[in-house]
């Protein structure tokens, strides 16, 4: 009986393993509309806030790992923004080639992007936080506004999930691992991570299936020597 618990067991960490491997590859992640709810900083607010961020350039073999949060497209169609895992924010040209990008060394939370629809600079959203910082690619940052709270400090409700984005006859959308184009019923690929991130949760998967079949090992084992001892006694 206490065989048979320890197989479901086994087999029930695996199922949760496989689930979790199938949301990160395939569920599909939605850019943020511009339309929330903000309000100005006082000056020196405004200066506290930027002050928390320690602002670092990084490349695109930087982000190549990472999932991916959020995105936006500007208006014009020429810029992409990619926010990934681990704070980090990548601007591309329309086509998918990598142009700069950023990450916050101090950040707790994460970033989730979009690209101001006047003058197509980075808004960089804190996910933790409550503020929006608009940064150009020197990391300077230009301005910072804070978002108005509602349901009880949640931020995300004032953010309008817009899926997908949608840019004369091109429509843009995304999953975790990808980045891609609709345009006459022709597909086009314009971020992969998905054999990054595949190889990660596989391996991932694999540390976790040996630390099972160890622990599933030495309770056998533990077990047999048990029932030897009992063995023993009896004779």
């Amino acid at each position: 009986m206490k065989y048979i618990k320890i197989m479901l067991k086994r087999r029930l960490i695996f199922s949760i393993l496989l689930f979790s491997f199938a949301v990160i590859m395939f569920s599909d992640v939605y850019a943020f509309g511009t339309d929330y709810i903000h309000s100005q900083y006082s000056q020196e607010e405004k200066s506290k806030v930027i002050g928390y961020l320690e602002l670092k350039k990084i490349t695109s073999h930087e982000v190549a790992n990472e999932s991916i949060q959020s995105f936006d497209i500007s208006q014009d169609g020429t810029l992409m923004a990619v926010a990934f895992s681990n704070h980090k924010i990548g601007v591309y040209d329309i086509n998918g080639k990598w142009l700069w990008g950023l990450t916050d060394i101090d950040h707790q939370g994460g970033f989730d992007c979009e690209i101001d629809d006047i003058d197509n600079e980075l808004l960089a959203i804190s996910q933790r936080g409550d503020t929006i910082y608009k940064i150009d690619r020197d990391l300077n940052v230009l301005d910072a506004v804070k978002f108005e709270h509602e349901n009880n400090g949640d931020i995300y409700p004032n953010l309008e999930l817009k899926r997908p984005k949608v840019r004369g006859e091109k429509v843009y959308k995304m999953s975790r691992t990808k980045v891609w184009m609709e345009e006459s019923g022709v597909k086009t690929v314009l971020i992969d991570h998905s054999m990054e991130l595949s190889v990660q949760a596989i391996a991932f998967i694999i540390i976790i299936g040996i630390f099972v079949a160890v622990s599933f090992l030495v309770e056998k084992e533990k077990r047999d020597q048990a029932k030897n001892g009992s063995e023993k006694n009896e004779c």
